[in-house]
Formats: C-alpha cells, structure tokens, sequence
C-alpha cells in the first residue's frame, strides 16, 4: 500500500521548482517587466514594440478610411450608371459619347444597389443584376461570403454580355460557352453538392475551363 501512495504522488504533477530555478524565473519577470509601456490616450499597455505595432495598425486604418471616402461616390456613380446601361434606362448616346463601358463587378453592384435603396429606378436594377450575373439579388449574401473564384465567374458571366469586344463576331461562340459555363457552377453553387473548388470537383474543372476561354480574349 505504501508503494501504491508512494507511485501515486510521484505521478500527481512535475517536481517543484528548486530555488534556482525560482530565482531565475523572477529575473526574468523583472527583466521583462521594464519593458512595458503605456497609452494614456488609448489606456492600452504593452512592451514598446507592440504599442508600435498597433499605432501603424491605427494609422493603416484611417488611411483605409480616407481612401473609402474618396472612391466609393466615384464608384456608385460609375456603377449605378452600368446598371442603368443594363436595365435600358441609359441613354445610349451619351454611353457612346463617354467611350466607357464596365464589366462586371458583382460586389460593387451589390453595394450600390443597397446604398440606393428600394425604388423604381433599383427595381430594374435588381432585374438586370439577374439577367447579367444568373443569381438573383435576394441571394446577395450568399454572394458575399461566397469563394472568390465563384465572385469571378459571376463577374465574367457579366462581363461577356457587357463588353464590346465579346460581341464581336468571332467571339460569340466563347461568350455563350463562358455564360453556359459559369450557369452549370451556380447550379452547383445553388445546391451545395460539393466544397467548391477543391481539385478534381466539377466546379474546379468548370472554373478552370471557364477562365481558358475568358483569357482567349
């Protein structure tokens, strides 16, 4: 029996540290302990380093910010002219006189489609976002947490039916391959039959053989 509490306590946990060891555990702390700062202004404490870090982290922040606040009124006026172009309510003199036609670009035309708000004017929209893209706007979220490849088919299925060059006579036939293409992966997308993308999936080989044809182009 003593041996059995005997093998017992040896096992219970590790050995406890000698005094050595505690000594050079507590010069560290020490060590380690000079070496941290404060941020009154933010109240954040942390060694030097990393105060840093999470200034330059602040700083890439506001100039995300800056950037958003430039761009995005030019890229909603952009757009939301595209999905008038694609719903028929553009006039079609002025697109020749601006020389400029966008692709597609699914995430942006979520976006401004939802900064307009519901109206007559964005009702069409939703009904060319449909026609260009092969998903309906309700499936929005879907398409914003989907896989980039996915955004990027979408995104050539618009743009061959929006582009000049694809209208051009030679380049008809790949534009109704790339549309029949990127169809069959939004039905695979629809039915969540596979982990899309993996190698040796369908939607894998559908991509791959989508973007031979895009880049045909």
């Amino acid at each position: 029996m003593k041996i059995l509490l005997l093998g017992i306590w040896m096992f219970e946990g590790p050995p406890a540290p000698t005094p050595f060891q505690i000594e050079g555990m507590t010069r560290h702390l020490i060590a380690e302990s000079t070496n941290i700062s404060a941020d009154t202004e933010g109240r954040l404490f942390g060694n030097q380093a990393g105060m840093s870090l999470l200034k330059e982290i602040e700083q890439l922040h506001r100039r995300i910010d800056h950037l958003k606040n430039e761009v995005h009124p030019t890229l909603y006026l952009a757009h939301s002219t595209t999905l008038d172009d694609w719903s028929n309510q553009q006039d079609q003199g002025r697109i020749l006189r601006q020389g400029v036609v966008h692709g597609g670009n699914v995430l942006v035309d979520v976006a401004v489609i939802r900064q307009y708000g519901h109206s007559p004017r964005t009702v069409k929209w939703t009904q060319a976002f449909y026609h260009r893209y092969g998903v309906a706007f309700r499936f929005a979220d879907q398409i914003l947490s989907a896989p980039s490849k996915f955004v990027t088919a979408l995104n050539w299925r618009a743009s061959v039916q929006s582009l000049w060059v694809w209208g051009e006579q030679q380049n008809l036939a790949r534009a109704s391959t790339v549309i029949e293409q990127v169809d069959k992966l939004i039905e695979i997308w629809k039915a969540g039959s596979e982990v899309l993308f993996h190698p040796t999936t369908e939607s894998q080989r559908l991509f791959d053989a989508t973007e031979i044809e895009w880049q045909a182009v």
